[in-house]
């Protein structure tokens, strides 16, 4: 039996692992990784521990072959959704520059407007870096649809409902 320091296991562990996942999802004949959502769980009930329902998903590619997922979800009277996408080649984008894009490429319309009149500030995107289940980095971009207020923004991509088992 031979010792190892707690350093060399770690780096055994992560080159094991990323063996695992050096195959990532990709659509046929893209650039970029498809977001990975394998180990996301719907929320079909909205409970005291769990203040999130989980309505929809959808799917598309935007005009640069790049995959993207969007989720329909609602909390605290509010309805959103989230769009996850890579962000290879768009790593920089700010909170404005990721709205430009989504509009840019037709997936969602913003009434922002009624945004703002509904009592709320900033462009209505609240984005984030997050590792999907294959290790791939992606943009987590959410925005609010609506409240009991009003309807702040459109969804144009098709929805598809959760299933018991979720999706």
């Amino acid at each position: 039996m031979k010792i190892i320091s707690i350093e060399e296991f770690r780096n055994r562990k992560q080159m094991k692992s990323k063996s695992l996942h050096s195959q990532p999802p990709q659509e046929k004949g893209s650039e970029f990784p498809k977001p990975d959502r394998s180990k996301f769980k719907p929320s079909s009930d909205m409970t005291q521990e769990d203040y999130q329902l989980d309505i929809a998903w959808g799917e598309g590619t935007l005009s640069d072959g790049r995959p993207f997922r969007m989720e329909c979800w609602a909390a605290s009277q509010m309805t959103f959704l989230t769009y996850f996408m890579s962000t290879l080649g768009i790593e920089n984008l700010t909170n404005e520059g990721l709205k430009e894009l989504l509009e840019r490429e037709q997936i969602v319309d913003f009434y922002d407007e009624k945004f703002r009149f509904g009592g709320f500030t900033g462009c209505n995107v609240d984005a984030k870096k997050v590792i999907d289940a294959s290790e791939n980095e992606m943009w987590s971009i959410t925005i609010i649809i609506g409240d009991e207020d009003g309807t702040y923004a459109n969804n144009v991509v098709p929805l598809l409902r959760y299933n018991k088992k979720g999706d």
